[in-house]
């Protein structure tokens, strides 16, 4: 067990004994989420459990690891969970200029490509999507060994365009012919 006693953009350093910090780097935080800073897992003052990853004598440098401490779950609970071509709910968690990280739930984060949102072309994402919106995405690819998922909106609606009419594609997928957003998506 160790405490937390300063964050930074790449990590947190912790107290595993008195005078002996050691680095819990941003990448040994989480084997699913895609932290872009540690206190999106841990908070200064939080006492954790860590394990030691190395110990460099030289430079007077102890590497540790949170993620370390579970089982990874790439290697066995994501893919008996998730297969390529599942539909899936989930909340849009981040959004970037190529396009949107969608929270799967436990910590797992899948990315929905900009070029995935639509067969039109989209240039601004935050005009389409909204963090905290609820979707329903088709996976499209799963890549255990890189840790990535990579989703379609425009996957889920292939097969319900015959049944549907167009007005009813650009409502679930709220985006108009001219790649403006629906007027009614901000009155819910």
């Amino acid at each position: 067990m160790g405490k937390v006693r300063n964050l930074t953009n790449y990590g947190a350093f912790v107290e595993i004994e008195e005078g002996i910090d050691g680095l819990l780097h941003i990448s040994d935080l989480s084997w699913s989420k895609k932290v872009t800073h540690p206190s999106e897992i841990v908070k200064k003052g939080d006492t954790i459990e860590t394990v030691v990853l190395s110990v460099d004598k030289e430079k007077k440098r102890v590497s540790l690891g949170y993620k370390q401490l579970k089982e990874d779950p790439w290697k066995k609970a994501i893919p008996e969970k998730y297969a390529v071509g599942d539909i899936v709910k989930c909340k849009v968690a981040k959004l970037t200029d190529f396009g949107a990280f969608l929270d799967l739930g436990d910590g797992l984060e899948g990315l929905l490509h900009i070029s995935e949102l639509s067969d039109k072309k989209v240039n601004d994402i935050e005009k389409i999507l909204t963090i905290g919106e609820e979707l329903e995405v088709r996976i499209i690819k799963m890549e255990a060994e890189a840790r990535k998922i990579g989703l379609s909106l425009k996957g889920v609606h292939k097969e319900s365009e015959e049944e549907s009419t167009p007005q009813d594609v650009r409502a679930k997928t709220k985006i108009s012919d001219d790649m403006t957003v629906n007027e009614e998506r901000h009155d819910n």
